[in-house]
């Protein structure tokens, strides 16, 4: 009975409470019979949609087009002010620095403000 004891607690100590409670839960499981019904080893065949059967039925949204969407409060201004910022390619960086990009320019030195060309490391 003591060496069972010693060896528990030698096992706990070399492994961790993390894995004993583990590897505990999961012999409990194992012989229990619940992990063989979470992962049983012949599942029943299912059946699902088709694509053809999927296409064919009319699923109903929430609204047929973007007309009949009807937004009843206005935008606020700094909504407005954020999308202006982002369509004129000024981006806003860690939520305080705001840099002008500019379109569609990947290879410029935010900080420094020049670009380099795509091509020169290559």
């Amino acid at each position: 009975m003591l060496a069972k004891l010693v060896k528990a607690v030698q096992l706990v100590g070399n492994m961790g409470w993390r894995y004993v409670f583990f590897r505990t839960g999961f012999e409990l499981r194992k012989r229990s019979g619940l992990l063989q019904k979470a992962f049983p080893l012949n599942p029943p065949v299912k059946t699902y949609l088709t694509l053809q059967e999927w296409r064919a039925g009319k699923a109903s949204f929430f609204f047929k087009s973007k007309d009949d969407v009807k937004l009843s409060q206005p935008l606020s201004d700094e909504l407005r002010q954020q999308y202006e910022k982002l369509s004129a390619d000024v981006y806003p960086f860690f939520s305080s620095l705001e840099f002008d990009l500019g379109e569609n320019n990947v290879a410029k030195r935010l900080v420094a403000g020049c670009s380099q060309s795509g091509g020169q490391h290559r």
